[in-house]
């Protein structure tokens, strides 16, 4: 009993400790705490504390199906977390926080539901979990009135319905889930969870109400030693309540980590100071402004002639006297101004731009129309295709009208790669887009017809800030985030070098659940 009572503490401990903010999570860890009550309560009675038992059971038997229905509603998004961002916007949402570097490593992975099904939002939420506690407390009222344990008979009328409700809406996310990562880790979940509900409601709840003495506990633990393998196989595979255990090494996101939080602080560092360096050298370019007005000659009055009289007839007005030109030592140092302020603007820029592409990615995957995305992929590569004579060209034929893709990081990834073949390729040549559908997957080809990167480098490509490029506009950070994209995506990044010269960049997108996340190499 005290085995069932500290893994299912353990379980809720450990799920609190992942995601501390996440509703979800508070939730799950406070159902498995009130569930492993039920361990406690029957180690009590059999070390002749019957008093402690019956407490013990009745806070297990009237506040874990409260609990878990709870948890389901947060859960499936059907409810707005509580004091939590579980609920989502409308889209479904993946996000990959990973922690830990290398050996065993704790990975972790947000979800959040859509709207549309929601039955309350986050400012009603609580309102709405506490409407739920009031059978719970009538429950545990009537047990203290009567001076005795639970009723089962009781606890069936609202017990039933909870039970059931939880099961409902874990199923129902599960298929309402558009995402197909997402939708596999909501099914194995599910699959955890419900057959044991319905287990406690029929063995527990049913079986208590028709007999008192009904010896429950032999049965309901097989379902439990079930819960806790299927909860242990997904830790390893897929994940659980945004816990995925990896026996893996993957140096190349703890260097994104490392580079994402360097950028950070550049980028908090640099603004301040190039700010200052600003708003500084505009408010010298005023006072220089100022400085020439003033010395401005005024027009010289007439020489020898009396001042003019009080009425005097119209003349014609003189010409205005030509303000000389400005001295050269002024004309450079308003050069110079204007040099400062581009090459802060550029500074930033640039900070803008590495922040952006090494911050932590949140896939959001919705309907997008592929063919306009690969063409203002295309268009947004031009102008550098035509500085440097290439031609950009899309083929997009073999390709569904609409794919499941976040149409933001989706997009950023191919002119990273197009980026990529444009400046690898020589005046002359040509950078092709080929996407095509093959099997359960999406894939985006960039070729280009360069002389192709050597296989040497192949192993550092994906790296931050590795380049083989010399030009001052490459941070060697393009690959780096189209890897991250396509991990947090499920899908994978491959580069090799092609039959006859050229590289070939791909991206492969998940389009009916098949796990990917990894980039590969020839």
């Amino acid at each position: 009993m005290l085995i069932y009572f500290f893994a299912l503490l353990a379980a809720g401990a450990a799920a609190l400790l992942a995601r501390p903010r996440e509703a979800e999570s508070r939730w799950a860890a406070a159902f498995l705490a009130l569930a492993s009550l039920g361990g406690a309560a029957s180690w009590l009675e059999r070390a002749g504390q019957p008093a402690g038992a019956r407490a013990l059971e009745l806070l297990n038997a009237c506040l874990t199906p409260w609990a878990v229905l709870v948890f389901a509603l947060v859960w499936s998004g059907l409810l707005a977390g509580t004091g939590g961002a579980s609920g989502g916007s409308g889209r479904s949402v993946a996000t990959g926080r990973t922690s830990g570097g290398s050996g065993w490593r704790v990975a972790t992975g947000g979800t959040s539901g859509g709207s549309g099904w929601r039955v309350a939002n986050g400012g009603a939420s609580p309102l709405v979990a506490l409407i739920l506690l009031l059978p719970p407390l009538v429950s545990l009222g009537e047990a203290l009135l009567r001076g005795g344990g639970p009723h089962y008979g009781l606890l069936l009328v609202w017990t039933a319905p909870y039970y059931l409700a939880a099961c409902a809406a874990m199923i129902l996310a599960v298929r309402r889930e558009a995402h197909p990562l997402k939708r596999r880790s909501r099914a194995i979940m599910a699959v955890i969870m419900v057959p044991t509900l319905l287990a406690v409601l029929g063995l527990i709840n049913v079986g208590r109400a028709i007999s008192p003495d009904f010896d429950f506990f032999r049965y309901v633990s097989l379902f439990i030693v079930f819960s806790m393998g299927a909860a242990a196989a997904g830790l390893f595979l897929y994940g659980v309540l945004g816990i995925r255990l990896r026996l893996e090494r993957d140096p190349l996101e703890s260097a994104m980590r490392a580079a994402g939080l360097g950028a950070s602080m550049l980028n908090h560092s640099l603004k301040n100071e190039l700010g200052k360096i600003s708003l500084a050298s505009e408010l010298l370019r005023r006072e220089l402004e100022r400085g020439d007005a003033a010395k401005e000659p005024a027009a010289p009055a007439a020489v020898g002639t009396d001042p003019a009289p009080a009425v005097a007839a119209p003349a014609a007005e003189p010409p205005p006297a030509s303000a000389p030109p400005p001295s050269k030592p002024a004309v450079r140092g308003a050069e110079q101004l204007q040099q400062i302020q581009r090459s802060a603007g550029r500074m930033l820029e640039t900070v803008e731009r590495l922040q952006t592409q090494l911050k932590a990615i949140r896939w959001q995957a919705e309907p997008v129309r592929l063919p306009e995305l690969l063409a203002r992929a295309a268009e947004r590569s031009a102008p550098l295709a035509a500085s440097r004579g290439v031609q950009v060209s899309v083929r997009s034929g073999g390709v569904p009208e609409v794919a499941l893709a976040d149409p933001f990081h989706l997009e950023e990834s191919l002119v990273n790669l197009l980026a990529n073949a444009i400046e690898a390729t020589p005046a002359g040549g040509e950078a092709v887009v080929n996407a095509q559908r093959q099997r359960r997957r999406l894939l985006i080809r960039v070729d280009d017809t360069g002389e192709g990167i050597a296989a040497e480098r192949l192993a550092q490509a994906f790296e931050p800030f590795y380049s083989t490029k010399s030009g001052r506009m490459n941070y060697g950070i393009g690959l780096s985030y189209a890897h991250q994209a396509m991990r947090m995506a499920g899908g994978s990044v491959r580069l090799e070098r092609r039959e006859g010269g050229g590289t070939r960049a791909e991206l492969r997108l998940p389009q009916l659940g098949r796990q990917g996340g990894e980039e590969e190499r020839r």
